[in-house]
């Protein structure tokens, strides 16, 4: 009766409260769960593997899941707008490493610089999405250098 009742996909705890209900069952939860994974251990799942030579067979599988582009890790564009007038682009899912990497590949400063500070002055559609004023700097022993503040956008990939 438990074998078949794992065969059915049933939890120990579905198959200890019928045991219960239907056989008046005196022993515990414990003792099913640990027949539960005795019976899982010698009849393990068994699964269809297929082999062909290459080229011959091929599998698909389709996605049954959120669509990807209304998932929260989507890739947002980004747009930093130096002081000086130079505006600088680039793509990613983590908005201050995102940044971060923008900032050091188009000016190369030594040593590479780190957002520091973000304030968050408009807000777009998404979660991220708006406005920043962020100012990045590096640390060198006990002293933290600055460097002049940047406004940031970002909203959605195009």
């Amino acid at each position: 009766m438990i074998e078949a009742a794992v065969n059915q996909g049933l939890s120990a705890q579905r198959i200890w409260q019928d045991l219960q209900t239907d056989y008046a069952f005196g022993h515990g939860y414990a003792s099913v769960k640990r027949l539960v994974r005795r019976i899982k251990r010698e009849h393990p799942d068994v699964a269809n593997v297929l082999e062909h030579p290459p080229g011959q067979e091929n599998q698909v599988d389709y996605f049954q899941g959120k669509e990807l582009n209304t998932m929260s890790r989507q890739i947002l564009e980004i747009t930093l707008r130096l002081p000086d007038g130079r505006v600088l682009t680039g793509r990613g899912r983590n908005v201050p490493a995102t940044m971060e990497l923008i900032y050091n590949q188009a000016l190369t400063p030594t040593p590479r610089r780190h957002v520091r500070f973000m304030e968050h002055l408009k807000s777009g559609q998404g979660r991220y999405h708006g406005t920043y004023n962020v100012q990045f700097g590096y640390r060198s022993g006990d002293n933290t250098t600055l460097d002049g503040v940047v406004v940031a956008e970002v909203g959605g990939s195009r």
